[in-house]
């Protein structure tokens, strides 16, 4: 049924209980995920550099890493028009090789911008 509210159109409708509903919809908390990350094989092992130049690349920030242990892939953030989105994966081979480097570079200055380094929370 149409009611009229300030010259805008409502749509009326019966609200129904929650036991018609096959599954409620919870919302997730940003860092929770439908499984267990630990089981992930890159879980622990990918790193997220924040606030990096534009001018970095791939090859600037798996050379850096690389003083910290080996790496598997690095990787920078693009835009649909092909610009950096001033941000960068990479993937070590090791969980105690991307500790090295979060503690490392985290806080520290990289082609004139200090920048942010964590574990990667969406592996």
């Amino acid at each position: 049924e149409y009611m009229g509210l300030g010259g805008r159109k409502l749509i009326v409708r019966e609200d129904r209980e929650a036991e018609n509903v096959v599954e409620s919809f919870v919302p997730q908390r940003r860092n929770q995920r439908n499984y267990q990350r630990a089981e992930d094989p890159a879980f622990g092992r990918q790193i997220h550099f924040g606030n990096l130049s534009y001018e970095t690349s791939w090859q600037d920030l798996k050379d850096i890493c690389r003083l910290c242990g080996d790496v598997e892939r690095a990787d920078i953030a693009f835009d649909e028009a092909g610009r950096s989105r001033g941000y960068g994966l990479v993937l070590f081979t090791t969980p105690g090789a991307a500790q090295r480097a979060i503690n490392r570079f985290n806080g520290s200055t990289l082609q004139g911008r200090v920048i942010t380094v964590k574990l990667d929370e969406f592996v």
